[in-house]
């Protein structure tokens, strides 16, 4: 039997690793994934460069793998070709989203008249999925929420979210949540080091927060929430995935409690695409003297992020905080021009 490239991935992880993969157009499916002694060997295609950066904490090896004998392609194509024609189907796209059983889905106003049809596609073609929704707004306001409109399956807007062995209640009416986020969540979990401090300036419902505490060793995650609507769903995710011992919620504006937290992070999430720039005196402000990190996010053009990372460390350095090392990675894409970034940046304050 021949052996193929895979990732050696703990049980636990196994099914959201999978789907990342498969998100990323990563994951090989002409072999079979085979468990072995508590972990599962998933065959993996394309760049191990690539593949290693989406997971840098688990291990790459080579392994002997059967054949699928069938695979199954295009199983939502084959529903939405009944009643789309190929100009319809190009309109729609192929980017959707699946947080816990409800998929959301950008329909086109050109499209709204067949949307009813296209949320029944979905259903028949994802059996763990039990409601479709729409967008109905772009993302808004303080809390970053949005409207979506039901278009098939139960009205609701809650479900359970799992990723990575971790379980989040969501309701995505009422609070921010991005499942695109879960490789790179866990990217951040493992460069963690036992008994730092961190604090997640922007914690929603706790995705961030609750990851780092799970599989890594902080002393200590203070979770920073201002929309009350998100910030009960994190003391419920708290509670569910037992990290009461580890993650400290703290609500309201981080520019007003902020003050409680100074002086203290070994490091810093800033998950705010939209405006953590904005924030970063406040940011700098938490640091402890020495040695600390910040990841912050940053929606930008490909062809503007240099010029981001230096106005990024000039605005740093005027704060008191020297950045000695700086690096950005891609995250996503927001939009056919947009992508959101990560700056992983090493910070000395004095």
């Amino acid at each position: 039997m021949p052996s193929f490239p895979c990732l050696r991935v703990p049980l636990k992880l196994g099914e959201s690793v999978r789907k990342t993969l498969l998100e990323n157009n990563l994951l090989d499916k002409h072999h079979k994934i085979v468990s072995n002694k508590g972990f599962l060997y998933i065959p993996v295609s394309g760049p191990e460069e690539r593949v290693r950066n989406l997971f840098p904490g688990l291990e790459f090896v080579e392994k002997n793998l059967p054949t699928l004998k069938t695979v199954k392609h295009g199983a939502l194509g084959e529903h939405l070709k009944k009643f789309l024609s190929s100009e319809e189907l190009g309109l729609l796209g192929r980017s959707y989203d699946v947080i816990g059983s409800i998929v959301v889905v950008e329909i086109p106003p050109s499209l709204r008249h067949k949307e009813k049809e296209i949320g029944e596609a979905f259903l028949a073609s994802h059996k763990n999925v039990r409601t479709v929704v729409r967008k109905d707004s772009p993302v808004l306001g303080e809390y970053r929420t949005r409207s979506y409109r039901v278009v098939a399956g139960e009205k609701t807007f809650s479900t359970t979210h799992r990723e990575y062995g971790c379980c989040y209640k969501v309701n995505i009416a009422k609070a921010y949540f991005n499942p695109r986020m879960a490789s790179e969540r866990w990217r951040i979990a493992s460069k963690v080091a036992n008994g730092e401090k961190v604090v997640d300036m922007f914690a929603g419902v706790g995705p961030f927060s609750i990851m780092v505490a799970k599989h890594a060793k902080p002393s200590r995650v203070f979770a920073v929430e201002v929309n009350p609507d998100a910030y009960t769903l994190l003391l419920e995710n708290i509670k569910t995935n037992k990290v009461e011992k580890i993650v400290k919620p703290v609500m309201g504006d981080i520019r007003k409690v902020s003050v409680g937290l100074q002086g203290l992070a070994d490091r810093l999430i800033m998950d705010h695409p939209s405006q953590s720039q904005n924030f970063l005196g406040i940011a700098v402000s938490l640091l402890k003297k020495g040695n600390s990190h910040i990841h912050l996010y940053v929606f930008a053009e490909q062809n503007r992020v240099q010029t981001i990372c230096e106005a990024t460390k000039e605005k740093l350095v005027s704060l008191g905080a020297k950045p000695v090392s700086i690096t950005c990675r891609r995250v996503y894409s927001y939009s056919p021009k947009i992508n959101n970034y990560c700056f992983d940046i090493g910070i000395f304050k004095a």
